[in-house]
C-alpha cells in the first residue's frame, strides 16, 4: 500500500480502504473538502434556525434519555453538550493503539463530513488538524455496548477536542488542552447539539473491523508454505472456523464472557422455525419469536458496525 502523495479530502462519501489505511498506519494527512463545508454550514443553519424559534427538540433543548421531557433554556444549550460528552467518558482498560485511534478520528471527521448532523466545519477542521498534528485522544478499549454508537470510545475523543481528557503528543501522555496547546491548535467551543453529534456514531467498532479485515486480507494471501506446519494448521483452522460463524449468524463467539446473555442460535430458516414449532420441536429450536428478534439483532448489529459500500468507507 503506498502512501498518498496528496492530502486526503474527507467529504464524507468517497473515503476508500487504501485511505483509511494510509491515515491510520502512515500518518497520511487529511483536510476538509469545500464541498462538505457548504453542505455541513447549511445544516447548522437549520439547527441555529430551530434554537431561535424556541421549538423543543431532542438532544438540542432537552435532556436525553428519560430526562428527554426536560426543557433546556437557550442560556444553557452549550453547557449541556459539554456536560453530555463527560458523563460519557468512562472506559475502562487499556488505551487503544495508535493506529486504531487514528481510524476511529478519520472516520468521525468523514462521517461528520457528510453535513447531516449540524456541526460547524471548524468542529470537523479540529479534527483534521490533531490527525495531521499527531494528536492523538487516549481511548479506553472497553466502555463501548456495540450497539447503536460508540458513547464512551468517542466521548474520550471529543473530550480532547474541547480541551480537556488526555492525549498522546510526541510519545507524551498530555492533559488534552496541554495537547492541543502544543500542537497549537485552538479547542473547539461546543455549539448546540455537537456534544451529541461527536458522540452518536459507530466509528469505534467500524475502525477495529476496518484494520481487522486487512489483517485477514493480509493472512488470507500468505502463501502457506512460509509458516510452520503446526502454526499453518492453526491459523487455517481458525481462519475458517471464523468466516463460518460470520456467515451462518451464530451467536456462540460472542457467549463465553457472558454465557447466560443470549442462548446459541441455530442457521435456520424462518420456514423451518415454524414448522419446528408446530410439531413441537421446541426444545431443539428456539420460539419464532425469539429467533426473528435475534436476527433482528444481529442484522442490526451489522448495519451499525459496516456503513460502507464496497471499496468507499
Amino acid at each position: 500500500m503506498k502512501s498518498p502523495k496528496t492530502t486526503i479530502e474527507l467529504n464524507g462519501n468517497d473515503l476508500t480502504f487504501d485511505q483509511l489505511y494510509a491515515v491510520a498506519l502512515q500518518d497520511a494527512k487529511v483536510c476538509l473538502a469545500r464541498i462538505a463545508c457548504e453542505k455541513m454550514d447549511a445544516s447548522r443553519t437549520v439547527v441555529d434556525k430551530l434554537i431561535a424559534s424556541g421549538k423543543t427538540a431532542y438532544g438540542i433543548n432537552t435532556g436525553f434519555g428519560k430526562l428527554a421531557s426536560v426543557r433546556i433554556s437557550t442560556e444553557q444549550v452549550r453547557q449541556l453538550q459539554v456536560n453530555l460528552v463527560r458523563s460519557h467518558s468512562c472506559g475502562v482498560g487499556e488505551p487503544l493503539s495508535k493506529s486504531e485511534t487514528r481510524a476511529i478520528m478519520v472516520l468521525r471527521a468523514n462521517a461528520l463530513a457528510k453535513g447531516l448532523s449540524g456541526v460547524n466545519p471548524a468542529t470537523v477542521e479540529t479534527l483534521c488538524a490533531m490527525l495531521n498534528a499527531g494528536v492523538h485522544p487516549v481511548i479506553p478499549s472497553q466502555g463501548s455496548v456495540g450497539a447503536s454508537g460508540d458513547l464512551a470510545p468517542l466521548a474520550h475523543l471529543a473530550q480532547v477536542v474541547i480541551g480537556e481528557g488526555q492525549a498522546e503528543f510526541h510519545g507524551e501522555i498530555l492533559s488534552g488542552g496541554e495537547a492541543l496547546k502544543s500542537a497549537k491548535i485552538s479547542p473547539v467551543r461546543l455549539d448546540a447539539k455537537e456534544g451529541l453529534s461527536l458522540l452518536n456514531g459507530t466509528q469505534g467498532m467500524l475502525a477495529l473491523l476496518s484494520l481487522a479485515l486487512r489483517h485477514a486480507d493480509a493472512l488470507a494471501d500468505t502463501p502457506l508454505q512460509i509458516l510452520p506446519t503446526l502454526r499453518r494448521r492453526f491459523l487455517s483452522t481458525r481462519y475458517v472456523a471464523a468466516l463460518a460463524h460470520l456467515i451462518c449468524g451464530l451467536c456462540t463467539p460472542a457467549r463465553t464472557p457472558v454465557p447466560d446473555a443470549q442462548p446459541e442460535i441455530l442457521p435456520i430458516s424462518t420456514k423451518a422455525a415454524k414448522s419446528a414449532n408446530r410439531i413441537g420441536q421446541r426444545k431443539k429450536i428456539r420460539a419464532y419469536k425469539t429467533l426473528t428478534a435475534c436476527a433482528a439483532r444481529r442484522k442490526y448489529m451489522a448495519r451499525c458496525a459496516i456503513p460502507f459500500r464496497r471499496r468507499a468507507i
